[in-house]
């Protein structure tokens, strides 16, 4: 029978539970994801693991306070999900995403919030809406691919998506790569996709948003990874060396 119970990771267990997505200390990606987290947790983020003492970690939810949200979202007065997802197919089906939404509304509720808010999407790299709308979340905004959900606890103002702000001409190069550490698995994106640029010579530059307030100006609803070509949003979401040799080539 599984030994399965929800940990609250912050600064004090961190390096004991670590973080899910990438559990190698080695990879680049840890080492960013690590160094992103020193400056976020005074900021509320927590990440919720379910963690099995003989299998390890099985799934998890990372929350923040939504002033503070990695998305380009309004949330003020919200605790706001980034992240949910569960590793392993064995793994699915077995309540895990609903414990750990359950406790992030719990945790919310003792910080008198208005509830939880969380951006979804049925395409890559994000949490279908359903798996929310079973827990009484509802859709109160839509921007492209991407939907804003909420459960409040009482009457109170929806979250809504922003605009976008950040300066995509910003030096005149054509194409831009804007990427965070929020996600450790963007560390071999920009590393991949900076080297094939310089590798063609192609006008390329890859910034990275340092704040919650610059991510939440960004051009997609991710918010954390996104790909342009002259002001266009051409991938809003990881991409891979092999995808954006096909995106430049679509773009010839």
């Amino acid at each position: 029978m599984s030994e399965a119970n929800i940990v609250t990771v912050d600064a004090s267990n961190v390096d004991e539970y670590g973080f899910y997505c990438v559990k190698n200390p080695k990879h680049p990606g840890y080492k960013a994801k690590r160094a992103w987290l020193e400056n976020r947790w005074q900021e509320g983020l927590r990440i919720l693991l379910v963690h099995d003492k003989k299998a390890g970690s099985l799934a998890f939810l990372e929350y923040t306070n939504g002033e503070h949200a990695w998305r380009p979202v309004k949330a003020d007065g919200y605790l706001f999900i980034h992240c949910l997802f569960i590793m392993k197919k064995e793994h699915t089906g077995k309540g895990y995403a609903g414990r750990l939404i359950e406790k992030c509304l719990e945790d919310a509720r003792e910080l008198g919030k208005y509830g939880v808010a969380v951006v979804s999407s049925e395409g890559p790299w994000m949490t279908s809406p359903g798996v929310f709308e079973k827990k009484g979340f509802v859709k109160v905004d839509k921007r492209d691919r991407f939907d804003l959900l909420v459960k409040k606890f009482h009457e109170a103002p929806d979250p809504e998506f922003s605009q976008p702000g950040l300066d995509a001409t910003r030096e005149g190069k054509s194409w831009q790569l804007h990427y965070a550490h929020q996600c450790p698995m963007h560390a071999k994106c920009v590393e991949d996709i900076s080297g094939y640029a310089a590798e063609i010579d192609l006008d390329f530059e890859a910034i990275e948003l340092t704040s919650p307030t610059i991510a939440q100006q960004s051009h997609n609803g991710f918010g954390v990874l996104t790909v342009l070509n002259n002001n266009e949003v051409v991938a809003d979401n990881y991409v891979s060396k092999a995808r954006f040799k096909n995106i430049l080539k679509a773009k010839q």
